[in-house]
């Protein structure tokens, strides 16, 4: 697959991650909501550096916006899951781990 609607995609995922409408994403990141739909759908191919404003809009590391995988990385997803359990009410807390270990084992 063409690199640019890898990237593309990559930055589409992680706007909707976090979701952000276009017009916030590209306006934290200083580009019309245009180029941003250009982007998102690989009909253009962002600078590095605007690559860079993209993962500080997102805040994300900017090697995240070159990660093609299908999931978001393991350490976004450890602090998530930490924020979660914190969330989790005193009573239902049981449950949660028994979730967790029914996972591992």
């Amino acid at each position: 697959m063409e690199r640019k609607i890898l990237v593309g995609r990559r930055v589409r995922k992680l706007r909707k991650l976090r979701q952000l409408s276009q017009e916030t994403l590209a306006d934290k990141a200083a580009m019309s909501a245009k180029y941003l739909s250009r982007i998102e759908t690989g009909n253009e191919n962002p600078s590095i550096d605007l690559l860079f404003r993209l993962a500080d809009s997102l805040e994300v590391e900017p090697y995240e916006m070159l990660c093609f995988e299908d999931g978001e990385p393991v350490r976004r997803l450890r602090a998530r899951a930490a924020k979660l359990i914190d969330d989790v009410p005193d009573k239902d807390i049981a449950r949660v781990v028994g979730l967790l270990e029914a996972v591992l084992h």
